[in-house]
């Protein structure tokens, strides 16, 4: 069976930076770049014409910055994947991205490797913070919830960017049941995706 191809729109403002990034994922056989631009507005309007299934964008853009252009591209394209590599590692940056419904948000010093990774995981559904980031968003409890044994243990693993899938074989459950659990977590943290849900659990010290 022939891989499935993944296509990317990269976005960075940085020309040595986006050419860099563009050559990098090129090279590998289920990935391929199918634009590149160096602001938001253009952005949003390639992917309205290209349909990407993953943007890879900067958080510093001119004009419009990434955060802002995600949030007009996901509301836009739900099923639209972002994800934002960035320098910057404070709390503030990443929880208005979690805000902006990025599907993930690493770390620009990130290995080659990890940035691969995380488009092939969140290709395949999962959510990416980066490790330095996860504990960064940690700080005492604020809001106290009543959850299962078998809820925590499903949002600790979304935490580490696994599947509903990957999750049922992990704690050797049915795939309905981690279904049916994480509209439970959601319902729980009044939250609307998995990465808020992730933050939400972080902020307020439940994993």
């Amino acid at each position: 069976m022939t891989q499935e191809t993944i296509r990317i729109f990269v976005v960075d403002d940085h020309f040595v930076v986006r050419r860099g990034l563009v050559s990098f994922l090129n090279v590998s056989n289920d990935l391929q770049v199918v634009g590149e631009t160096d602001n938001g507005e253009d952005a949003i309007t390639h992917c309205e014409d290209l349909m990407p299934d993953i943007v890879l964008m900067d958080v510093v853009l001119p004009n419009i910055d990434g955060i802002d252009t995600c949030a007009v591209i996901k509301k836009k394209f739900p099923n639209m994947n972002v994800i934002m590599p960035s320098s910057f590692s404070d709390t503030t940056m990443v929880r208005r991205a979690i805000d902006a419904v990025a599907t993930g948000y690493l770390l620009k010093d990130a290995h080659p490797q990890q940035i691969l990774d995380a488009i092939r995981m969140v290709q395949s559904g999962s959510v990416i913070i980066a490790n330095e980031l996860t504990s960064a968003l940690t700080h005492p409890t604020q809001k106290t919830i009543d959850f299962k044994s078998r809820e925590l243990s499903i949002l600790r693993l979304i935490s580490k960017g696994y599947t509903n899938k990957q999750i049922a074989q992990e704690l050797n459950i049915n795939y309905a049941t981690v279904k049916h659990c994480v509209r439970e977590i959601l319902a729980k943290t009044e939250t609307a995706s998995r990465a808020e849900a992730v933050a939400f659990a972080l902020e307020n010290d439940i994993i």
